[in-house]
């Protein structure tokens, strides 16, 4: 901090200091990108461990597949001589992790099939064409006279 005499010398010492907020903020946003990156890894771990506990709900179909597949393959066949809290948990976890990956490769692969029939089993049919028709017809028509 420099003694500030005249007009001048404060608007100097004003150039300088924002001069050395701004290199602050260089500063700052250059070690939060380095500390994102260097805990990358851990939130992807994060992410794909709380695939084991949350169910991907965008298609119902798959979901009912994944389920019926779970039930039948996992407790009858897969784990039919576990103990009763090995079958309660692991299927649990195997069809949450499985819809997550199931819905992600029918993404991929041209899985508009799935979701549009899954939309409209749900009801809620998002497609552009719906859209596009909704905003052609009027919102209210009247007829009515006031009397």
């Amino acid at each position: 901090m420099n003694n500030i005499e005249t007009y001048s010398d404060l608007m100097q010492e004003k150039l300088r200091l924002e001069s050395a907020l701004k290199a602050q903020k260089g500063i700052i946003k250059k070690d939060i990108s380095a500390f994102t990156e260097r805990f990358m890894p851990v939130s992807e771990s994060i992410s794909t461990v709380g695939k084991f506990f949350t169910r991907d709900k965008h298609n119902p179909i798959v979901n009912a597949g994944v389920s019926l597949a779970g039930n039948v393959i996992l407790k009858n066949i897969v784990l039919s001589r576990a103990g009763w809290l090995t079958r309660l948990v692991v299927p649990y976890l195997v069809k949450n992790f499985s819809s997550h990956l199931l819905n992600k490769s029918l993404n991929k692969k041209g899985g508009n099939f799935f979701h549009k029939l899954g939309e409209k089993l749900k009801g809620t049919n998002n497609s552009k064409v719906n859209r596009r028709l909704a905003l052609e017809q009027p919102l209210l028509k009247t007829n009515s006279y006031i009397v």
